[in-house]
């Protein structure tokens, strides 16, 4: 008959849950933002960014704008 070793059975499922463990821990996700919500917050600085670039050239185009059509009825005006 074969001769049952319970201590060793048990010592092999205590190491391979501990090592279990300890591979869990070291591959589990980090704790605090994820992967998504990290992702969200790049894409919203990088669109708010955007926003602001537009937003200045829009600012530069209507100013040009206005300097260029005050030129044009200042010439029509007085260049008659």
């Amino acid at each position: 008959m074969a001769k049952h070793d319970s201590g060793g059975f048990v010592a092999g499922l205590l190491v391979g849950g501990l090592v279990g463990a300890a591979l869990a821990l070291l591959y589990a996700p980090r704790a605090g933002r994820g992967g998504a919500e990290a992702l969200l917050a790049q894409s919203r600085s990088a669109l708010r960014a955007r926003f602001e670039s537009a937003a200045q050239e829009a600012q530069q185009a209507a100013a040009a704008t206005e300097q260029r059509l005050e030129n044009e009825y200042r010439s029509a005006t007085h260049g008659s």
